[in-house]
């Protein structure tokens, strides 16, 4: 797996100190809207790559690598401690690296590359949310549970797409298999929670929708229905918002 080293860099920084509270908030929302575009930027690279929703996946891909740079200049400018600050410089090493390859046409070496370096934006901000949020004193459990059905959205979108571009391997097979399963849980986590008739309303229209279009992320391997899916994606993202809303309250 591309730059294996990170994992000792991420046991390294689980002793390291808390940070203040309003800063931590900042760090940690940076972290976690991280975690989501890592996703993202792949899913838009792939849908370019093949010639669907091209206007609208390159407005998102050229937004969010902007969003990335941010983040990262966000973690440098706040945090000191040494340790840290390594996974920032790879993290940042990384986000250089995967500039480049997005604006260079596409061939399946960039293609594996850019899947890996997702991969490794994502066990970063997973790390950085894990450290940033041990001084946010909130409960954040439902908020987290629908972002997480947010990021897996995206997650599913960009299996999805590498799938039918050819990426087919057993392991993001099975990386696909088992976001739809966590996205199944985690909608029906959400079903449970006690919310007002007007929320209820906005849940039981998400799972309609879900019902209707997860047979379109489970027939990935086919991949007749890429604009749809593209679509499903984009409509199930915005009914979470209100939810994110609502739980930020």
């Amino acid at each position: 797996m591309f730059y294996r080293f990170l994992l000792g860099l991420i046991v390294v920084l689980a002793a390291l100190p808390s940070y203040g509270q309003d800063k931590n908030i900042t760090l940690l929302k940076e972290a976690e809207e991280l975690a989501v575009i890592s996703q993202t930027i792949v899913k838009d690279y792939f849908y370019i790559a093949q010639g669907h929703n091209v206007s609208q996946a390159t407005k998102e891909l050229n937004k969010n690598l902007k969003a990335i740079r941010h983040s990262v200049t966000v973690f440098s400018s706040k945090t000191k401690e040494a340790e840290l600050s390594s996974l920032i410089q790879y993290m940042d090493m990384t986000v250089s690296e995967l500039e480049g390859l997005l604006t260079t046409p596409y061939n399946e070496d960039n293609a594996m590359l850019i899947m890996d370096m997702s991969e490794v934006l994502l066990e970063s901000s997973e790390s950085l949310s894990e450290i940033f949020g041990k001084s946010v004193k909130r409960d954040h459990s439902h908020l987290d549970l629908v972002e997480h059905q947010y990021f897996l959205l995206e997650r599913m979108a960009k299996f999805y797409i590498a799938i039918r571009q050819g990426i087919n391997d057993h392991n993001t097979v099975q990386q696909m298999k088992k976001a739809i399963d966590d996205y199944d849980k985690g909608l029906a986590a959400i079903e449970k929670v006690k919310y007002p008739k007007d929320q209820q309303e906005k849940v039981a229209k998400l799972r309609q929708h879900w019902n209707s279009s997860k047979v379109f992320y489970e027939k990935a391997e086919s991949g007749k229905l890429p604009r749809t899916v593209f679509m499903a994606t984009e409509l199930m993202a915005h009914m979470l918002k209100p939810l994110i809303e609502y739980h930020s309250s």
